[in-house]
């Protein structure tokens, strides 16, 4: 049984997404999102039209919630397909103690789901020592990765172009490399997007807030690790050492450091509160600055615990971040975009 994704069968792919998501029901909001968001498998478009086609060729249902779910011929098949892959997992893994090893060493991260999938994928070299991966898949799974969330950017591009005076050919999203000026850069909106600065200014400038030449280096990096991937073969890289904090009270809290926030600053007389799941908070009062060197707080309450984490990883040519850093960073700050464009967009008459 492979493993591929089934992407040209659209009954075989649905089963695929179920086998992940693994729920009864689902509503058509939740379904698109993970689909586009969390498995980065469709832009938003491509996902809606997939599930609109699932339903009108009978391989999708709504029941009378209007959630929706697998008909039940396709749930038998799914409960079969993934009694088959178990074995085939199963099977796999007893053989190879090796990847066993590197299986727990996975889970017994303390990471997100995310980073342990990036960690799954991204990690060559540990990969390599149990199984055999050819550069050209290790290239793929994260070419993946990269032209999906790329794909979602180009989506809003065209969104926002029907705003501009007149439609324009070849719509690409808006984005500044290092070498850029803001003068420049506007220029080329103001092209690409014409009238757009007049008619929808919140739009245009937020487009110029998010770029390089305003202290924001993730969208120039993901352009540029998106473009190299596309066009030329495996981005260069090396190995290096990363660290981070997270400081917490009953698990609420924040990351410092690698794979978080740089750094946080409280101002004297204000500070920032954790609160547990079970309603319970603890405060860290200013003046105080924390970063990745932090070991205690000077003003905070004596139950907030810190817990360092260090770790080497690889990392691409000319970014100063981790990859699983540099991805997750990608991941986030596409969702924020399209969260805060969509909302422009919907809001606008």
């Amino acid at each position: 049984m492979r493993f591929t994704i089934p992407r040209k069968n659209d009954s075989e792919l649905l089963l695929y997404i179920w086998k992940i998501i693994d729920l009864p029901k689902i509503s058509m909001n939740e379904l698109l999102y993970k689909i586009s968001f969390e498995l980065f498998l469709l832009s938003p478009e491509e996902a809606l039209e997939f599930l609109q086609r699932s339903i009108k060729s009978k391989i999708l249902e709504r029941d009378d919630n209007n959630n929706l779910q697998l008909p039940q011929n396709s749930y038998k098949k799914l409960k079969t397909w993934q009694l088959k892959r178990k074995e085939i997992i199963l099977s796999k893994l007893n053989s190879s103690k090796k990847f066993k090893s590197l299986i727990d060493d996975l889970e017994s991260e303390k990471s997100s789901d995310f980073t342990t999938l990036l960690k799954a994928f991204l990690d060559k070299n540990t990969i390599n020592r149990a199984a055999t991966i050819s550069d050209d898949a290790f290239k793929i799974n994260i070419f993946d990765f990269l032209i999906h969330n790329k794909s979602i950017l180009e989506y809003l591009a065209h969104e926002i172009a029907e705003f501009s005076n007149k439609k324009t050919k070849r719509i690409y999203f808006p984005v500044a490399d290092k070498n850029t000026t803001q003068l420049k850069f506007e220029k080329y909106v103001i092209k690409k997007f014409p009238g757009l600065k007049n008619t929808k200014p919140k739009i245009y400038n937020y487009l110029v807030s998010i770029q390089y030449f305003n202290n924001n280096n993730w969208l120039s990096e993901f352009n540029e690790l998106t473009n190299y991937f596309k066009h030329v073969d495996l981005v260069p890289h090396s190995t290096s050492g990363y660290a981070s904090i997270y400081f917490h009270f009953k698990g609420a809290g924040k990351r410092v450091g690698e794979k978080g926030l740089k750094s946080i600053y409280i101002k004297k007389g204000a500070e920032l509160e954790l609160v547990s799941s079970d309603g319970e908070k603890r405060s860290i009062r200013g003046p105080q600055i924390i970063d990745v060197n932090t070991t205690s707080f000077d003003h905070a309450d004596p139950d907030i615990e810190i817990e360092r984490d260090e770790w080497t990883d690889f990392k691409f040519e000319n970014s100063d971040s981790s990859a699983i850093g540099l991805l997750e960073i990608i991941k986030l700050n596409v969702y924020r975009i399209y969260t805060n464009l969509k909302k422009m967009l919907d809001n606008s008459n």
